[in-house]
């Protein structure tokens, strides 16, 4: 009976993990993506992945996701914060912001991109040409406060190198001037920032229902446990 119940229990264990093989978290400076949900989730607010709305125009966007808002300066401001503190990122509209990291050494740049999803990388027609990976993730956010007729875009790229000359690029964090309009919008390499508020402000992680192959090993589990113990 012990031997039948130890098979039981495998059975349950092997179930429990092909269910919730599919489950994934990153996280990174304090922000976590599902990658079930492609939400990042930080303190009090959820990005959905920028690589989500890539091509789609702010209007398409807002239209379309019921519950989300187009990210402001001071949110994009305080994400970039998070994640590059080595520079000071204001909310500024009007001012354009980079920031360089280091080629090989910085990790912030490709964890972000891992995080926010990448909206453009290199053709595979084109990597031979390249010796380091080269992956970018930007999005169109912020509100014309100056009536100027135009909007902000977020760019982070990982360095990358040439393969033919050597040459190294750094990688770069990057805040436009409100340069956008809604005449270049729905640029395939760009997505959309949206944010939304955590209910009461805690960061939150959404745990998927046990389905029904986990309620069946449970079941097994707790009736080969009954049948062992007369």
């Amino acid at each position: 009976m012990n031997g039948k119940f130890l098979n039981l229990a495998l059975a349950g264990i092997v179930l429990l993990h092909s269910s919730f093989a599919n489950a994934s978290l990153i996280s990174h400076s304090g922000y976590t993506l599902d990658t079930e949900t492609n939400i990042v989730s930080g303190e009090t607010l959820e990005w959905l992945q920028w690589d989500e709305t890539a091509g789609l125009t702010v209007e398409q966007v807002l239209n379309d996701y019921d519950g989300w808002s187009l990210a402001t300066n001071n949110q994009m401001a305080q994400l970039f914060s998070d994640f590059f503190p080595e520079y000071t990122w204001t909310t500024d509209e009007g001012l354009y912001q980079d920031n360089w990291g280091v080629f090989g050494v910085d990790s912030s740049h490709v964890n972000f991109v891992e995080l926010f999803g990448a909206t453009y990388t290199i053709a595979d027609d084109s990597k031979d040409n390249f010796f380091d990976e080269y992956a970018v993730t930007s999005a169109y956010f912020g509100h014309d406060q100056n009536q100027d007729g135009g909007i902000n875009s977020a760019y982070v790229r990982d360095d990358y190198g040439f393969a033919s000359s050597g040459r190294e690029v750094a990688p770069l964090a990057m805040l436009t001037s409100d340069w956008v309009t809604p005449a270049d919008q729905g640029e395939s390499r760009y997505g959309v920032a949206l944010v939304r508020s955590i209910t009461g402000g805690e960061n939150t992680v959404t745990v998927p229902e046990p389905s029904a192959l986990v309620m069946l090993a449970l079941g097994l589990l707790a009736f080969g446990g009954r049948r062992c113990l007369k």
